[in-house]
C-alpha cells in the first residue's frame, strides 16, 4: 500500500488566525487510501510521521492544551489568548486531516469529538479493542488453511495474504512460524518431500527457501 501525503499541512499549520487558507487548502484528500480495521498500522506510522513533520505531536495530548485565557481581563473580555488562538488553529487543521482519512467504520465514533487528540484516542481504542479478537480470529483461520485443491502457488498466496494481514494489525509472523504453517498445511507427498529436502540441509530452512522447494516439486509433478 503506498500513502501520499499533500502538501495541505503545511500550508493549514502556517496560517495565522483568521485566515480562509486554512479551509481551501483542505478541498482535496491529503492521502490515497482510509483508515480502515485491515491498514490500521500503516495508516498510524504514516499518521504520526506527518503529524511529527509538522511539530503537532503536542496536539495528541490534553494535557498540552493552554490556558484559553492568559488574564483576567481576557476572561472578563471572553477574548482568548494569541496562544491558544494559534493552537486551536492548528488543532482544526490536524482534526480535518484526521477525519479526512478516516473510513466510514470509524466516523460514526469519531464525529463528536471537539479535539485532535479525542478523534486519535478514539481510534486507538477502538482498534485496540477490536484488532486483539481480528488477531485471533486471523490465527485460527491460518491453522486451518490446507492445500486440498489449491497449487502451490495458491497456497502459499492464502497464507501469505493472512500473514499481510496480521502484520497490519501489529501482530508478525515469524519465519519459523510461517515455515510451519506452509507445511502443516500439506498433504503427505508434499510433506514427505519437503521433509527429506530439509533434513538435508546443515542449516535451519529459510522461508524462501521452502516456498522455493514447494513450487519446484509441483512443477516436477506436473
Amino acid at each position: 500500500m503506498v500513502f501520499r501525503a499533500s502538501t495541505s499541512m503545511d500550508a493549514l499549520v502556517n496560517v495565522t488566525p483568521g485566515s480562509t487558507s486554512a479551509a481551501k487548502s483542505f478541498l482535496s484528500p491529503p492521502t490515497t487510501i482510509k483508515l480502515e480495521q485491515k491498514n490500521f498500522k500503516s495508516w498510524q506510522q504514516l499518521a504520526l510521521h506527518i503529524i511529527g513533520a509538522n511539530d503537532l505531536e503536542d496536539h495528541l495530548h490534553s494535557e498540552k492544551i493552554p490556558p484559553r485565557f492568559s488574564t483576567t481581563t481576557e476572561e472578563t473580555a471572553r477574548t482568548e489568548s494569541a496562544q491558544y488562538k494559534k493552537r486551536k488553529l492548528k488543532d482544526h487543521a490536524l482534526m480535518t486531516w484526521l477525519l479526512s482519512t478516516t473510513g466510514d467504520t470509524f466516523i460514526n465514533k469519531i464525529y463528536d469529538c471537539k479535539y485532535a487528540y479525542q478523534v486519535w484516542d478514539k481510534i486507538q481504542d477502538h482498534l485496540k479493542q477490536t484488532s486483539k479478537m481480528q488477531i485471533k480470529q486471523l490465527k485460527g483461520k491460518l491453522k486451518l488453511i490446507k492445500i486440498n485443491g489449491l497449487t502451490a502457488t495458491e497456497y502459499l498466496q492464502k497464507i501469505q495474504q493472512v500473514v499481510d494481514f496480521l502484520a497490519a494489525l501489529g501482530h508478525v509472523i515469524s519465519r519459523e512460524n510461517h515455515i510451519e504453517v506452509i507445511t502443516e498445511g500439506l498433504n503427505e507427498e508434499y510433506a514427505m518431500y519437503l521433509s527429506y529436502v530439509m533434513t538435508k540441509s546443515d542449516d535451519s530452512p529459510i522461508l524462501y527457501q521452502v516456498e522455493s522447494l514447494f513450487l519446484g516439486h509441483e512443477q516436477m509433478l506436473e
